[in-house]
């Protein structure tokens, strides 16, 4: 919200500077002007996300990641702001503050983790994605330094190296990390697809506790085009997680987001 408050205001004084050192413009142009400067104000602000990521180091100290964090989530706010989107969420209070944790949730849309970190601003969080989003221009480099970590489901030799990577980052940069358990996007049925039952070795590895959220969205009352509702359904403390196997873990992740999702 307050990326595109002061875009919006830059955009207005933009505008007026224009107008009144050409004032023999007519007022048709007023809208293109105003559209133009916010555009150039969003690639401005990609610019400005990117030259910070290029100062950010693995060993950065922790209030300068924090910095970085929230950067990231103020600008997937803006962002799902102007997809249209409302964000709701609830149970945040429920979210370990003392300790790393690792973050499981269905998989509805490719928004779903600036959604996440919309809703999730005062928590660290770097995700566990697809390989080609890693290849986006300008977004992959932010990826990347953001510690995001690429996993390739058909190379279980490469998605075994970034499941131990995932788990080094949430012990020794006390990172929390994100993962979709479903490993795509599940747009065609309400039912929750299979869970691959590795993505909780991070948690049985890094020994840490895992927040199981549940995201759905609806459609929204003008000016929105969808709400999404986001509720922290259930903590799985570190003892849980290391009194049980993988398969076990999953199997209660998913009921617990079924659950949450037919309230």
């Amino acid at each position: 919200m307050l990326i595109h408050a002061i875009l919006c205001a830059a955009s207005v004084v933009a505008t007026a500077v224009v107008c009144a050192v050409c004032p023999a413009l007519s007022a048709w142009w007023i809208p293109l002007l105003l559209i133009g400067a916010y555009a150039v104000g969003v690639a401005a602000q990609l610019t400005v996300l990117f030259i910070y990521s290029c100062f950010m180091r693995q060993a950065m100290p922790s209030a300068a990641r924090r910095r970085f964090y929230r950067f990231i989530s103020a600008t997937a706010e803006w962002v799902v702001l102007l997809g249209g989107t409302r964000v709701f969420v609830r149970g945040t209070e429920k979210l370990p503050v003392d300790r790393p944790f690792l973050l499981v949730c269905n998989h509805r849309s490719a928004f779903d983790p600036l959604t996440t970190a919309a809703a999730l601003k005062n928590h660290d969080l770097a995700w566990v994605s697809k390989p080609e989003n890693f290849r986006i221009p300008l977004i992959g480099a932010i990826m990347r330094r953001a510690s995001y970590l690429p996993i390739d489901r058909e190379n279980p030799r490469k998605a075994v190296t970034t499941i131990k990577q995932a788990a080094q980052y949430i012990s020794e940069r006390a990172l929390n990390i994100g993962i979709y358990p479903e490993g795509t996007r599940n747009k065609e049925s309400e039912e929750l697809l299979d869970f691959h039952n590795g993505s909780f070795k991070i948690a049985t590895t890094a020994k840490c506790p895992v927040a199981v959220l549940a995201l759905r969205y609806e459609k929204g009352r003008f000016p929105y085009r969808l709400h999404a509702y986001i509720e922290v359904a259930e903590i799985l403390d570190a003892d849980y997680i290391a009194g049980h196997r993988t398969d076990t873990i999953s199997e209660r992740a998913r009921a617990i987001i079924e659950q949450a999702l037919t309230k």
